[in-house]
C-alpha cells in the first residue's frame, strides 16, 4: 500500500476514462495506417495489371507492317520479317552478352540460423499460456475470468489450506514471469528489426511491421476479441453482460505487446533515418564509420573484453534505472490505478514500460554490435554470480508472496511504505527486477550451448507461436468454464457458483455460490493439471492449422 502523501491521480475515474478515449484513438490511427500499407501491395498490383494491359493494347497485331504485306500477297513482306527476324536474334544476343558482363557479384552467403532464438521464442510462449492459466486459479481474475473463490490465511478460519497454496504458487509463478519475459519479448523481435530494415528498406519495413503485425491487431481488437469475450460472458453469466462487457467495446486484451511493438518499431525507424541524415551531413556513411572502427594489434585485448563487458554493464544500468522509474510511477499512483486490462495504457504495461523500452533498445544494440556472442561467451565467474542472483531474487520480497505473511517483513514493509522507499526497493523496484535482469544474462548465455537446435517439433512450436500468442486466451477461458461445468454437474452448487469475473468496478461484483471451505482439497489440484492440459494440447495443432493456412501463411 503506498503512504499517504503519494498522488494516486491514477486510480480516479477520469484517469480511466482518459485511458479509454487515448487507448481507442490510437488504435483507430493503427488500424487506419495497417488498411493504408496492407492494401499498397493490392494496389501496386492492380496498377501493374493496368499497364500491362495498355500495353497489350498497343501492341495489335493488326499493326505489323509484316503481317499487312504478307496478307495483300506481297513477296518482299517475307524477305523484310526475315531480316527483321535476325536483327532481333542479334541484338538479343549482344544484349544478353552486356547483361552477363554487368551481372552483379554472386550474392552473399545468409548467416546461419539462431535456432535458439526460434527455440527460446516458442517457449516463451507456452509460459505465457500458463501464466494466464495462472490467473484463473491467482484469486485475483486478472484475465476476466476465474476458478474457486480468493482464500485467507492459512489456518484461519474459513480458510483452504490446498487452495491457498495453489493461490500462492500461482501469484509466484505471475510475478516471476512478469519480471521478465514480455521484455525478452522485445528484446527478440528488437534484434531482427535493424537486419530487416537494412534489407527491406522502409517502405517495405513498414509493409512488413503492419501486415504481420497491424493487421492481427486490428482484426482481434476491432472484431474477434469484442465478439469472443461477449460471447463466452454471455454463456455462463448472462445477467452480469451489463457491467461484464457492454454490447461493444474494441478490446486489445493480450495483443497490446503487439502494439506497443509495432510503435516501437516506428520510433526505430524514424530514429534510424534522423541517424542517417546526421551522418550524411558530417560526410561520412555508416560503412565508412564501421571501418574506421579497426583495432591496431597493441589495443585488440582490452577492446574485445570491454565489448564482451559491455552488454552486461548496460543491463545492470538498465535494472537501477528501470527500477527508479518504476518507483517514480508507483509514486505517481499508476501502478496503484484501476486502468482496465483491455485497454493499452494498463497497469502492467506503465509498470514495465521503463523495461520495455530498454530492452527493445537492447535488442537493437545486440544486433548492431554482436552482443549475443558477447553473452555467449562471457566469463563463468560473472555467470555463475548471475545465477546467483536468479536465486536468490526468486525468493527476495516483492517476487515471493510467502514475505506477507511474515509478522516482521509486515512491519518492517510498512515502514517502507510510510516513507515511500518501498516503491523504490520491494514493489516495484530493485527487488523485483533482479531475478529478471539476472535470469536474462544467464538465459543468453546458456541458450546457445543447449537450446541452438532443431527438429520437426522444434519447428512445429517456432512456427505456431506467434499465433498460438493471439488465440491462446479464448481457450484458457473455454477451458477454465468447462472445469466449472463439469464442478456444476457433479456437486450440488451450480457451474455458475465456481465460476467469477472481475468488472471494471470491484465494489459490484457478485461473490462466488462457493465458500472456500467448501472446496474439496483435490479440486484446485485437478482443476489446474486439466486447465494446462487442455489448453496446451488444444491451442498449438489449432495454431500450426492457421499459420500454414493460404492467406494467412505470411502473416502468421
Amino acid at each position: 500500500m503506498a503512504a499517504s502523501w503519494m498522488p494516486t491521480f491514477a486510480s480516479s475515474t477520469w484517469f480511466n476514462y482518459v485511458n479509454f478515449f487515448v487507448s481507442v484513438i490510437s488504435l483507430c490511427i493503427f488500424a487506419l495506417l495497417t488498411i493504408l500499407f496492407a492494401l499498397t501491395p493490392l494496389w501496386q498490383a492492380w496498377g501493374a495489371r493496368c499497364r500491362q494491359c495498355c500495353r497489350d493494347r498497343r501492341r495489335d497485331p493488326v499493326d505489323d507492317p509484316g503481317d499487312l504485306e504478307l496478307a495483300n500477297g506481297d513477296d518482299d513482306g517475307h524477305e523484310k520479317k526475315e531480316k527483321k527476324k535476325n536483327d532481333t536474334t542479334l541484338s538479343l544476343s549482344l544484349d544478353k552478352e552486356q547483361e552477363e558482363s554487368e551481372a552483379p557479384p554472386p550474392a552473399k552467403p545468409k548467416p546461419a540460423r539462431l535456432h535458439y532464438l526460434d527455440n527460446i521464442k516458442w517457449i516463451l510462449i507456452e509460459v505465457v499460456i500458463l501464466h494466464h492459466v495462472a490467473c484463473v486459479f491467482s484469486g485475483y481474475n486478472c484475465i476476466g475470468i476465474g476458478l474457486f473463490p480468493a482464500t485467507v490465511g492459512m489456518g484461519e478460519p474459513g480458510s483452504n489450506d490446498s487452495l491457498m497454496v495453489l493461490q500462492l504458487i500461482s501469484r509466484w509463478f505471475l510475478t516471476l514471469n512478469q519480471s521478465y519475459f514480455m521484455a525478452l519479448f522485445f528484446f527478440i523481435s528488437a534484434y531482427f528489426s535493424p537486419s530487416s530494415l537494412d534489407r527491406k528498406g522502409a517502405w517495405k519495413f513498414l509493409e512488413d511491421k503492419f501486415w504481420r503485425l497491424g493487421v492481427p491487431l486490428t482484426v482481434c481488437t476491432f472484431l474477434l476479441y469484442p465478439a469472443i469475450n461477449t460471447a463466452i460472458t454471455n454463456i455462463f453469466q448472462p445477467e452480469q453482460r451489463f457491467w461484464v462487457n457492454p454490447p461493444y467495446l474494441p478490446s486489445p486484451d493480450q495483443l497490446w505487446f503487439v502494439f506497443w511493438l509495432l510503435l516501437f518499431n516506428l520510433v526505430y525507424l524514424g530514429c534510424s533515418k534522423i541517424h542517417r541524415a546526421i551522418g550524411k551531413t558530417r560526410g561520412e556513411s555508416i560503412e565508412k564509420k564501421n571501418a574506421s572502427l579497426s583495432l591496431s594489434p597493441g589495443t585488440a585485448h582490452r577492446s574485445n573484453t570491454s565489448a564482451l563487458l559491455r552488454p552486461v554493464l548496460y543491463f545492470l544500468a538498465v535494472w537501477i534505472g528501470v527500477s527508479v522509474v518504476q518507483g517514480c510511477i508507483s509514486i505517481l499512483g499508476l501502478y496503484q490505478g484501476t486502468a482496465s486490462w483491455g485497454m493499452l495504457f494498463n497497469s502492467p504495461s506503465f509498470f514495465d514500460m521503463g523495461m520495455y523500452v530498454t530492452y527493445f533498445v537492447g535488442g537493437i544494440l545486440a544486433k548492431r554490435h554482436g552482443w549475443l556472442t558477447a553473452f555467449a561467451t562471457l566469463d563463468c565467474k560473472l555467470v555463475w554470480i548471475a545465477r546467483a542472483c536468479c536465486l536468490v531474487g526468486a525468493f527476495l520480497p516483492g517476487i515471493c508472496p510467502l514475505w506477507e505473511g511474515l509478522p516482521s517483513w509486515v512491519a518492517v514493509n510498512a515502514r517502507l511504505n510510510e516513507t515511500g522507499a518501498s516503491a523504490f526497493v520491494v514493489t516495484p523496484g530493485l527487488f523485483y527486477n533482479l531475478f529478471g535482469l539476472a535470469f536474462t544474462v544467464v538465459l543468453l548465455h546458456d541458450a546457445p550451448k543447449y537450446l541452438n537446435f532443431t527438429n520437426p517439433f522444434t519447428r512445429f512450436m517456432a512456427r505456431s507461436a506467434y499465433t498460438a500468442y493471439i488465440i491462446h486466451l479464448w481457450f484458457v477461458k473455454l477451458a477454465a468454464i468447462s472445469f466449472g461445468f463439469i464442478l456444476g454437474a457433479t456437486t450440488e452448487i451450480p457451474a455458475v457458483g465456481w465460476l467469477g469475473v472481475a468488472p471494471p468496478d470491484p465494489s459490484t461484483a457478485v461473490s462466488l455460490a462457493v465458500k472456500a471451505e467448501e472446496v474439496a482439497a483435490w479440486m484446485p489440484w485437478v482443476a489446474a493439471l486439466y486447465v494446462s492440459v487442455v489448453v496446451t494440447v488444444v491451442v498449438w495443432p489449432v495454431a500450426y492449422a492457421l499459420a500454414v493456412m493460404p492467406g494467412l501463411r505470411t502473416m502468421l
